[in-house]
């Protein structure tokens, strides 16, 4: 079952991606916005975040057009 696999991949992925941002958020709430670079990172980190969200959707999704019965 790859969807299914990949769907739980992408979930430790985003969950990774969520801690990584709210950690360094509640260590200094301006870490995000202190230098360009952090915040260009921090922007693509959240874009990341919802194209990897959107794709579990459709993942989820796809699962049930991929089991066996």
């Amino acid at each position: 079952m790859p969807a299914n696999r990949l769907k739980m991949l992408m979930l430790v992925v985003v969950v990774g991606i969520t801690l990584t941002l709210q950690r360094r958020a509640d260590a200094d709430p301006h870490y995000w916005e202190s230098t360009p670079r952090r915040r260009t990172a921090g922007k693509w980190l959240a874009v990341a975040s919802m194209l990897l969200w959107c794709a579990i959707l459709t993942a989820g999704r796809w699962i049930a057009y991929t089991t066996d019965t």
